[in-house]
């Protein structure tokens, strides 16, 4: 395996790792960071990058921003964060458009793969609770409109799309699909 050690604490050298590896192999960060709950140290798979400095971890099922120690909005804060190359995997990306679908046929229709949704959907103006929280970078988020509420997806697994099962949706989604 490859190591590529990013100076100075920055995560800009993971950011260039997954930029050059991440369609062909899984990319790991050994992070040694701050949270708002105190220290987290670790190797983490490397979700999506969002920024040259701002990338996303998985940590027990739940989304983590990082970004350096300047990042104010970030999760957790690198002290130090060191990418690794790790397995082999195949990755697919396609668009897949709703119109009036049921949500639930988009989950079955993935259920057992690994992927991460991303893009926007038009839901029914009806009660829909998608817990968020600011200890975690949140994949849905939901605004209400006068006749209808938008959910923004991103990096949105199926679990996190399961609140809206019951529902009908339109919209355009780029789902990307991970196997090894």
């Amino acid at each position: 395996m490859q190591i590529f050690t990013s100076l100075l604490a920055q995560p800009t050298g993971v950011a260039e790792l997954y930029l050059a590896h991440s369609n062909k192999n899984r990319i790991y960060v050994n992070l040694s960071g701050q949270t708002s709950a105190g220290q987290i140290s670790g190797k983490y798979e490397v979700v999506s990058l969002l920024s040259n400095n701002t990338f996303l971890i998985r940590r027990d099922n739940a989304l983590l921003l990082v970004g350096d120690s300047q990042c104010l909005h970030c999760h957790v804060r690198s002290d130090s964060a060191k990418g690794e190359i790790g397995e082999f995997i195949t990755v697919t990306t396609q668009e897949v458009r709703l119109n009036e679908q049921p949500i639930s046929k988009l989950i079955e229709h993935f259920s057992g793969r690994e992927i991460l949704i991303s893009g926007e959907l038009t839901l029914p103006n009806e009660e829909v609770s998608i817990p968020n929280s600011q200890m975690q970078f949140n994949a849905i988020t939901i605004t209400a409109n006068l006749d209808s509420k938008t959910a923004r997806l991103q990096n949105a697994s199926l679990e996190d799309l399961r609140p809206l099962f019951r529902l009908t949706a339109s919209g355009s989604l780029i789902v990307k699909t991970i196997t090894q």
